[in-house]
This record gives C-alpha cells, structure tokens and sequence, in this order.
C-alpha cells in the first residue's frame, strides 16, 4: 500500500531517491490499497523458520477465500517457511 506523504517526500526535489522514482506513476497507484503479511520468523545458522500460519501462494489465498480451512493439510510452498 502507499502513504501519501510518505511518496511526496521521496519524491521532493530534494530527495535522493528522487531520480528513481516516477511520480506520475505512482500517482496511478496511490489510492490502489493494498495488503500486508507480516511474518514471524526465527533466524538460525543454516537460514531461518517461518513460524506464520497464513496464505502464501495464489492457490492458498483463493482457497481460504472460498470458504476452504486454514491451515492446510498439505504446505504448498515448503520453501516459504
């Protein structure tokens, strides 16, 4: 999702993100919305584990979206967690 004045100042003259950015792109995206995940993971010396339980994958949100149950007996993306 987009702040408003978050983009205004990244977007100033001044900023240095300035030459990076296309404001009148994300003018097209300002009021889009959007969603965030927020995992909990535990960082270990061979990578980390995920330890959030919620729809990851395409297939996995359309599913809870219908109605289906959560979690799912099969993990899609393994690699996720």
């Amino acid at each position: 999702y987009f702040i408003p004045s978050l983009i205004e100042e990244a977007t100033s003259p001044s900023s240095p993100f300035c030459q990076y950015l296309n404001k009148d792109v994300l003018k097209e995206y300002v009021s889009f919305g959007g969603a965030r995940l927020e995992d909990v993971v535990e960082i270990t010396q061979d990578g980390c584990i995920n330890y959030t339980i919620c729809p990851r994958t395409i297939k996995e949100v359309e599913h809870v979206m219908r109605g289906g149950k959560w979690p799912p007996l099969c993990d899609e993306m393994p690699e996720l967690k």
